[in-house]
């Protein structure tokens, strides 16, 4: 009886996501658990289908991320990714899909599929049903952490499901479809916060060309041009290609808007700027990366030197926005107290020097410098917020 009553609810709040009714959506699950008892540890592999609690779980979470991440019925409008108290429910309703998960990892990972059905994916008579809605919710949370500036975390897991097994990978790379896409270009965009740009091809993972694959295989995916666009480029050094591809593309700027823009972890008060704004502050950050990279082995170098190695042309860069950049740069030297080891900059030579103990900075610990101010950004634009944030350092 719970089978059927469920299979019910379950298809009024398919239809009502597709209506975009999230808050009715919401309700039908709200009243299905009120009435239903699920078991925290099922006793065996029937239990545990019968139960479906990752299942329910699943669409709950689904709802709250459309409730979270959109205003109910207009999905074009974005919400505003900084406010931390509208992620209380996802990260509740998350927390209780690890800990079952957690629970019963071992009766999951042995439960039998279902009727083999005929499918085209090779997983799906591999695994159960209530293994793959786990997956999901997993893969789903990765878009709520990259809206939430969680890089680090979405690294790990988005890691940890393709290398967990290969029935993971498989399912990651067979059955997602244009969400497979999304996250794909989400993990180009991390890898440049996270990792150092000559370590790009490395990064440390298993099975890294099955990975590489992934983003080569399929040249009208959106994966595809960012990682030839962005991550080639950025191997290469060529950050004035980088840097033009980010700012001044328009056809880089229009697909990255559509590809990505709901997800784009940045709080502005006309969604129409989301994209450019968050694409500016990648364009930072490779910035800032660059100039500790620079620091580490200059003696000294003239400031107009370091815009062209940053790779602005200095010819099309207008002096307004030169002096904006070097006044960025001087933010960070600030707020990572490069000045304690001779790193600064001398006004009436124009000159950046570095008169320290001429040991090689830490590149942990400067990034661990930057992931912090990455994670301290609320509020208000990024553009705006990054200047508080190394000002308030």
């Amino acid at each position: 009886e719970t089978s059927a009553l469920f299979l019910k609810v379950r298809a009024a709040v398919q239809v009502s996501i597709i209506n975009q009714d999230y808050d009715i959506a919401l309700q039908y699950l709200n009243d299905y658990s009120a009435i239903v008892s699920f078991s925290s540890q099922p006793k065996d592999h029937a239990h545990l289908r019968d139960n479906a609690y990752l299942e329910f779980l699943f669409y709950q979470f689904v709802v709250n991320v459309y409730l979270t991440i959109f205003p109910s019925n207009d999905p074009l409008k974005y919400k505003d990714s900084n406010d931390t108290g509208s992620f209380k429910s996802l990260d509740g309703i998350y927390k209780k899909i690890a800990f079952y998960h957690n629970r019963n990892e071992s009766l999951l990972a042995s439960c039998p599929p279902e009727e083999p059905i005929e499918s085209d994916d090779e997983t799906s008579d591999e695994v159960c049903t209530e293994l793959k809605f786990y997956w999901l919710s997993k893969i789903l949370n990765l878009v709520v952490q990259f809206k939430r500036l969680d890089f680090e975390d979405f690294y790990k897991d988005f890691i940890s499901i393709l290398l967990a097994s290969d029935k993971s990978m498989k399912f990651f790379v067979n059955e997602l479809g244009v969400l497979k896409s999304r996250i794909l270009s989400m993990f180009c965009i991390v890898i440049i916060f996270l990792k150092p740009f000559k370590d790009l091809s490395l990064l440390d993972i298993d099975k890294l060309d099955l990975i590489i694959n992934l983003y080569t295989s399929d040249e009208q995916c959106y994966e595809y041009e960012l990682y030839n666009q962005i991550l080639v480029p950025l191997l290469q050094s060529n950050f004035a290609l980088v840097k033009a591809n980010l700012t001044l593309n328009e056809g880089f700027l229009n697909r990255f808007s559509a590809e990505l823009g709901f997800s784009v972890p940045v709080s502005l008060t006309e969604s129409s700027q989301f994209p450019k704004a968050f694409l500016q502050y990648v364009s930072s950050i490779i910035d800032y990366k660059n100039c500790l990279l620079i620091f580490s082995v200059i003696k000294q170098i003239p400031r107009l030197k370091l815009m062209k190695l940053l790779g602005y042309n200095l010819q099309e860069t207008s002096e307004q926005k030169i002096i904006e950049i070097n006044e960025q740069i001087l933010l960070l030297i600030s707020s990572l107290g490069l000045g304690k080891i001779g790193i600064g900059y001398q006004f009436d030579q124009d000159i950046y020097y570095n008169n320290g103990s001429r040991r090689e900075l830490d590149a942990e610990e400067l990034q661990d410098g930057l992931d912090e101010l990455t994670n301290e950004l609320r509020a208000e634009s990024i553009a705006k917020m990054m200047k508080g944030v190394l000002l308030e350092k």
